[in-house]
C-alpha cells in the first residue's frame, strides 16, 4: 500500500462494506478482525507501534467511531502513526434522524494531524484519483514527524456490496512522494553548543530512543555527563560497559544525595521521564528539550531552549573536562543499586507479595529479548524505581503519551500482532477497562502474557495527597475496591489461567508460558495497598541512609 499502510484492523458493520472488502481483498493488505471499536483501535495502535509504520482502523458509522477516540489521543500525544477510516452515512440524511448518524466531521477534533471527509464514490475519474491521492495524503501525513493519527470519513450510499471487477475494479495509482529524512535523535552541533555549560545532565526520558545510543553515547563521552535513562528509553538495556548510564535516579533523588547530584543544565530527549521526582527536579534547573518525534513536550513550562537540529547559533570556549562529575554519579548509582537489593532481599523474605520484586527478576536472562508492554499508575512507577540495567534484556512499551490506564491490554496484543511474543503488566483496573480486548488474543491466536497485579483497586492513589481523606471517603472515590477475580474472564475467552501470590511463583508462571503458543493469563494476588506503600518507604529510606553526599564524596575520592 501506498505510504507503508499495509495493515488493516476491521471493525464489523453494514455501512463501511465497501471499505471492508477492499481492504480485505487488497493483494499487500494484512487484515485482522476486532469486534470491539475501542479496543481495536489500540490493537492497531500497538501494531503501529511495533512496526513503525501506519496502520489503518476501520469502523462503520455511529457512535463506532467515537470509540475511537481514546486511543487517537493516545496516538496524537506518543506520536504512533494510525489512518482512522470511518465509514458515514451520505451528506442527504446527515441532521435527518438516520440511524447510526452522527457528526463525524472533525469528532477526532485536534488530535489529527489531518482529517478529510471524502466525496461519495460515483464512476468518475476524476474522483478516483481524488480517493488515491488522498489515502496516500493520509499514510504519508501520519508516518511523517511528528508521526501521528489521521482521519478519513467515507460517506457511502446504497448499495453497500460493490461489484469488483471490470471498470469498477481498475486500478488507480496514487502519485510518488519524497521527502528527508526524519530528525535526528541527537542533532550535529549539539555537543559543541553546551560546552562551558558546567557540570550537566543527559535526561534520556519515555521514549523509544535505542537507536539513538551510540549518538547519546558519544555526546556522553563528549561532555563527561551521565545519562538520566528512563526504562521506556530501552538505553537501560543497551551494552554500557562505560558505566554512563544512570538508572536509580528516582530513589536517589528523594535522599540528601541530591544536593551534591544537582547540575548546572540538563538536557532531555524524547518525551518527559516517568518519574515524578526526576520532573519536579528538573523544574529547578535549567533544560533544553531536544525533541525527535518533533514535539514541543514541557510540561513543566520551564524549558530554557528547544533543539530542532541545523547548526548551533554560537559555540562557547570548550571547557576542561572533569571526570568526578561523572563519577560522582556513578558512584551514588551503585551505593543505591547494593541498597536497593539489600532492602529488596529483606523485604522478599518477609512479603512475597510486594509488587516491587517482581521487575528486578527482568533483568535475569530468561527474559532477554522479551518484549513487555507495562501499564499505567503502579506497574510502569514500579519498572523505573526497581529495574536497573541489563544488556540485552527486554524491550519495554508503555502508553505515555496520555497515560491513560484504559486500553493497555488491547497495545500489548497489536505488538504481538507481528509474531513476537509480548508480556502485558497491568493493574486489575486497567485490565477490567480492557477485557474485551482479549477477544483478539484468541481470535488472532496471539503469543503473550498478561500479568494482572491485583491489589483490589487503584494502588496509585494510595501515594497521593488524596490519601490525607477519612478512610470511608477515600475507598469510596479512589481506593475503588471492586472484589473481582479474573478467573472467569480467562475462562470466557479459554485462555490458561493461574493464580499466584508469591513472586518466586509469579516467575515460574511467566517463563512457563514463555515457550508454549497462545495467550495466558497470571493474577498476581499482591500486598494489601497500605502495606505497598510501607514497602515503598522502607525501600527509600534504605538508599537514603546508604547514599547521603559525604557516602558520594567518599566514594569517587
Amino acid at each position: 500500500m501506498a505510504g507503508g499502510a499495509d495493515r488493516a484492523v476491521i471493525c464489523p458493520g453494514s455501512r463501511s462494506t465497501p471499505l471492508a472488502l477492499g481492504l480485505l481483498r487488497h493483494p499487500r493488505m494484512r487484515v485482522r478482525m476486532h469486534y470491539d471499536e475501542r479496543s481495536a483501535a489500540y490493537f492497531a495502535l500497538g501494531w503501529a507501534r511495533a512496526r513503525r509504520r501506519p496502520t489503518v482502523v476501520l469502523a462503520t458509522s455511529g457512535t463506532a467511531v467515537a470509540n475511537f477516540l481514546p486511543a487517537v489521543v493516545e496516538a496524537h500525544y506518543s506520536h504512533v502513526p494510525l489512518v482512522l477510516l470511518t465509514a458515514d452515512r451520505p451528506p442527504e440524511l446527515w441532521d435527518a434522524g438516520a440511524a447510526q448518524t452522527i457528526h463525524q466531521v472533525g469528532i477526532f477534533g485536534p488530535h489529527v494531524k489531518w482529517a478529510a471527509s471524502l466525496p461519495t464514490p460515483a464512476d468518475h475519474d476524476a474522483l478516483a484519483r481524488h480517493g488515491a491521492l488522498a489515502g496516500r495524503r493520509a499514510a504519508e501525513t501520519a508516518r511523517t514527524g511528528p508521526a501521528g493519527p489521521v482521519h478519513l470519513n467515507v460517506p457511502l450510499r446504497e448499495p453497500l456490496v460493490p461489484v469488483f471487477g471490470g471498470d469498477a475494479g481498475r486500478a488507480v495509482h496514487p502519485p510518488e512522494v519524497f521527502g528527508g529524512p526524519p530528525p535526528a535523535a541527537v542533532p550535529a552541533g549539539l555537543a559543541e553548543r553546551l560546552e562551558g555549560s558546567g557540570p550537566g545532565i543527559l535526561v534520556a526520558g519515555a521514549s523509544d530512543l535505542k537507536d539513538a545510543w551510540p549518538a547519546l553515547k558519544a555526546l556522553s563521552v563528549a561532555l563527561g555527563w551521565p545519562i538520566l535513562a528512563d526504562p521506556l528509553s530501552n538505553l537501560r538495556t543497551v551494552a554500557d560497559p562505560d558505566g554512563r548510564i544512570i538508572s536509580r535516579y528516582d530513589l536517589l533523588l528523594r535522599g540528601p544525595a541530591r544536593t551534591v547530584l544537582t547540575p548546572a543544565v540538563a538536557v532531555r530527549f524524547g518525551a518527559p521521564p516517568t518519574s515524578k521526582v526526576l520532573n519536579t527536579w528538573l523544574e529547578s534547573i535549567p533544560t533544553w528539550v531536544v525533541d525527535p518525534e518533533g514535539g514541543f513536550r514541557d510540561p513543566t513550562l520551564g524549558a530554557v531552549a528547544f533543539w530542532t537540529g541545523g547548526p548551533p547559533a554560537a559555540a562557547p570556549a570548550a571547557a576542561v573536562r572533569d571526570g568526578r562529575w561523572l563519577a560522582r554519579w556513578q558512584a551514588a548509582e551503585r551505593l543505591a543499586d547494593d541498597a536497593l537489593r539489600s532492602a529488596l532481599g529483606e523485604i522478599g523474605a518477609a512479603a512475597p507479595g510486594f509488587e516491587g520484586l517482581w521487575y528486578p527478576r527482568l533483568e535475569a536472562p530468561w527474559a532477554r529479548g522479551l518484549a513487555v508492554m507495562v501499564g499505567n499508575s503502579m506497574p510502569v512507577r514500579d519498572l523505573d524505581s526497581f529495574f536497573g540495567r541489563a544488556a540485552g534484556g527486554p524491550r519495554f512499551w508503555g502508553n505515555r503519551g496520555a497515560m491513560g490506564i484504559d486500553g493497555v491490554l488491547s497495545t500489548g496484543l497489536g505488538l504481538a500482532a507481528e509474531g513476537q511474543r509480548v508480556l502485558v503488566i497491568l493493574g486489575d483496573l486497567s485490565f477490567f477497562h480492557d477485557q474485551n480486548g482479549l477477544l483478539a488474543a484468541r481470535l488472532g491466536r496471539l503469543d503473550a502474557t498478561v500479568v494482572v497485579v491485583h491489589n483490589d483497586g487503584g494502588g496509585i492513589f494510595s501515594f497521593l495527597p488524596q490519601r490525607a481523606l477519612d478512610p470511608g471517603t477515600f475507598e469510596t472515590l479512589f481506593g475503588t475496591p471492586h472484589g473481582l477475580d479474573f478467573e472467569g474472564t480467562a475462562r470466557t475467552y479459554g485462555l490458561p489461567f493461574r493464580r499466584v501470590t508469591h513472586v518466586d511463583e509469579l516467575e515460574a508462571a511467566v517463563r512457563a508460558t514463555l515457550g508454549q503458543p497462545g495467550t495466558h493469563l497470571v493474577e498476581w494476588r499482591v500486598l494489601p495497598r497500605d502495606d505497598n506503600v510501607r514497602r515503598h518507604d522502607e525501600v527509600a529510606q534504605a538508599v537514603a541512609r546508604a547514599v547521603t553526599a559525604e557516602a558520594v564524596g567518599d566514594a569517587v575520592v
